[in-house]
């Protein structure tokens, strides 16, 4: 098994990795913020994070082996996957840095992925075979990505995980697409479908959480001649609002698809989100923001997107534009809570039933 995290990779690194797993029949499970799912291989796995809610799955599919290119992944069931597997478990990053929080690894490889994928297929001939581990997990993915894609096509606007699918699927290929911490990447991770599109995704991972966001984003979008698209949440755009003076003083035509939630709803998968009396005030931080007067005041365009048909219309206009565009979405945190959290439970019964019949 392949896990692909979040990491700088180069070019050459997604061919290399398309034929070893290919050669190696191992799956890989590819973080989203790798940009491993664009384009597309055929043994890319994009809903792993569903099967690691299936016990039966964690049970009948650990597998001896685990590669880790770049970082670890992002998603707690990942995590957890990874710590509580018997796996004998390789790193394999340029550093030879321990990107283990669990610190179960066996192994760690101080090598660029790349030259690592390069030198293993010159030294080793690997035969293609047919191999019912790799079978059975991209049956499973299959199925739970039918099933996403009419989930995504039922929900209401603006559910927060159609707007992830929406934004991918108007995006150029070529593009960049920055996504932020928080909700956004988690999102990215379960609704983004691997594409053929040529996406090269980034991120801020690690202690600085959402600072900055929209600044590292317009430095991206300023240094790159691709087009730069910035999906952020509502706190992680107000903590870096300033970093705008950048954009206007700069004509950065950086496009931000604004989900506004109003306040931190990632916290309402906690615990404390039944608390009521003291989760809005200390956690979910509802601030009740008009954030088209900040970004008029920067010189920018602001749209508010009514239903899916404007965002497109808006999105292409977006695309025309010589400065900075924010597309905004008003949405409903609680809504969109419980469309994740029933398409969580239907995918992992997906997994379930198929180990069941087989």
């Amino acid at each position: 098994m392949i896990f692909c995290g979040p990491g700088e990779y180069e070019k050459t690194f997604y061919n290399l990795l398309n034929r070893f797993s290919a050669a190696a029949s191992f799956p890989v499970f590819a973080d989203a913020s790798s940009s491993a799912r664009f384009p597309n291989n055929k043994n890319v796995i994009t809903n792993y994070n569903s099967f690691f809610g299936s016990e039966k799955f964690i049970n009948n599919f650990d597998p001896e082996l685990i590669l880790q290119f770049g970082a670890a992944p992002t998603t707690k069931f990942s995590l957890e996957f990874f710590e509580n597997s018997k796996a004998a478990k390789i790193l394999i990053n340029e550093f030879g840095d321990l990107l283990d929080p669990s610190k179960t690894s066996s192994i760690i490889l101080k090598a660029k992925p790349e030259t690592f994928l390069s030198l293993f297929l010159k030294k080793n001939k690997l035969s293609k075979r047919e191999n019912a581990y790799l079978n059975s997990i991209k049956i499973i993915n299959n199925w739970i990505n039918d099933f996403r894609k009419s989930k995504i096509e039922k929900s209401q606007f603006p559910f927060e995980g159609k707007i992830i699918s929406e934004i991918l699927s108007l995006i150029p290929s070529g593009s960049n697409l920055f996504i932020s911490n928080s909700l956004p990447v988690r999102d990215l991770d379960y609704f983004a479908e691997s594409s053929n599109k040529n996406i090269k995704v980034f991120s801020n991972r690690g202690a600085s959480g959402i600072d900055g966001i929209n600044s590292t984003a317009l430095g991206i979008a300023a240094s790159s001649k691709r087009k730069t698209i910035l999906i952020t949440g509502d706190l992680a755009f107000y903590h870096d609002l300033n970093g705008l003076l950048t954009a206007k003083n700069y004509k950065i035509p950086l496009i931000i698809i604004l989900i506004n939630n109003n306040g931190g709803s990632i916290f309402e998968s906690l615990p404390i989100a039944k608390h009521k009396n003291i989760f809005n005030e200390y956690f979910k931080t509802p601030h009740q923001l008009d954030f088209k007067k900040f970004v008029e005041g920067y010189k920018g365009n602001f749209v508010n997107i009514k239903n899916w048909n404007s965002l497109k219309a808006e999105f292409v206009k977006a695309l025309k534009q010589k400065k900075f565009s924010v597309l905004h979405f008003k949405t409903d945190s609680t809504k969109s809570h419980s469309v994740r959290k029933e398409f969580r439970e239907e995918a992992v019964n997906i997994t379930n039933n198929f180990i069941n019949d087989n």
